[in-house]
Order: structure tokens, then sequence, then C-alpha cells
């Protein structure tokens, strides 16, 4: 069976990418590396929670709790997103999930994993803002045509 980071990388590998943006794409292939950058420890296993986190709460949700709209697997197989909508309901995505980290974080003597992945999700938070601000240069910068 394979390990839950191996789960998520098929998840976004396999992922519809012909109605996607270049954009959209570009942050797909951002989350795939993020995602393959996490260490696999086999002796903490800590990689193993730290991507079963990551899978549930901001990429698919395994239990079906939530609106398809707050995770980003189901914002992808929308399709025919605009790169704003996408990128704000992502951002919205990372968000609602740091709040939740650092709510689990103050009631938890120092968890180590929650920790891990806030740093993750903050990190992904950040390029994409990154991503998003390089496209709007871009957007800016082409000439209208009138």
């Amino acid at each position: 069976m394979p390990s839950t980071k191996e789960m998520l990388l098929n998840i976004l590998k396999n992922t519809k990418k012909d109605s996607l943006s270049p954009f959209q794409i570009e942050c797909l292939d951002m989350f795939q590396a993020k995602i393959k950058a996490i260490p696999v420890d086999e002796q903490t296993e800590m990689d193993l929670p730290v991507c079963g986190i990551l899978l549930d709460h901001c990429f698919c949700d395994l239990d079906n709790l939530f609106k398809s709209e707050q995770r980003i697997i189901s914002l992808i197989n929308k399709g025919n997103l605009s790169d704003n909508d996408f990128f704000k309901q992502v951002d919205q995505i990372f968000d609602d999930e740091i709040k939740t980290l650092n709510h689990f974080s103050s009631e938890v003597f120092y968890n180590q994993i929650l920790k891990h992945v806030k740093t993750i999700v903050i990190d992904m938070k950040n390029e994409l803002g990154r991503l998003k601000t390089s496209l709007d240069h871009q957007l800016s910068d082409t000439p209208k045509l009138s």
C-alpha cells in the first residue's frame, strides 16, 4: 500500500490539467515539489502523519465533511475557475488550516507534527502568493489591445 505522501503525489500528478490555466498548473507543480521535499524519516515516520494531514485537510476531504470548495483537488477538478478565484480559495484553505493548527497547537503541549505541518502550509501559502504576484506583474506588463 502506498504511503500518504505517495497517495498525495499521485492525486496531484493525475489531476485533470487540460482545463487549468498556466498559473494553476504552476501552483500544482509547486504543491508537488513542496510535498516531494518532505523528508522521509524511517525512525520517527513523521512524514506519514504530516502528509496525512495535508492530504485530508488541504487537498482532499477523505471523510466528506466539508464543502468541495474547501479542498484544493475539488477546486482543480471543478475547472473553469479564474486564476483570481483559484488563488483566493486556495489561500483561504491555507488560512483556515493555519488557524486550525494554531488552535490545536495551543491545546497540545508541543506537538512536533503539527508544527511541521504548519511550517509546510505557511511555506505553500507564501509561495502561492509569490506566484500570484508574478502573474499579476505579467498581466500588468502585457500590452492591452484596443
